[in-house]
């Protein structure tokens, strides 16, 4: 298994993938990435995000990933919404602790 991939979302490629894998998709806010070297289907909704193991992985990258490329000018307008200090810091160790019990889907 793979530590560390990126994908290309526009309308589902990684949060449906990550889902279906039980694996970790984060869909940045487009322009937050580059889109340079990827040929888009739209630029107004694509945008590159982290397929991880855990949520912890998918943050270093996204932290890693983000910010202004000279490459891509839509860039350095959304790099101003990016938190000093990284995504990193809101990482909570307990963070999903109890959560699956809550959101299991009845079956029958």
């Amino acid at each position: 298994m793979a530590a560390v991939s990126l994908g290309t979302e526009t309308d589902g490629s990684i949060l449906c993938l990550s889902s279906y894998n039980s694996v970790v998709g984060i869909k940045p806010t487009v322009d937050l990435t580059s889109r340079d070297g990827v040929v888009p289907i739209t630029h107004r909704l694509d945008t590159i995000g982290s397929i991880c193991r855990t949520v912890a992985d998918a943050v270093f990258v996204l932290d890693a990933i983000v910010g202004i490329d000279h490459n891509d000018n839509a860039t350095r307008e959304a790099s101003k919404y990016i938190p000093v200090g990284g995504y990193i810091q809101f990482l909570k160790p307990s963070g999903l602790k109890g959560n699956v019990e809550k959101h299991k889907f009845a079956t029958k």
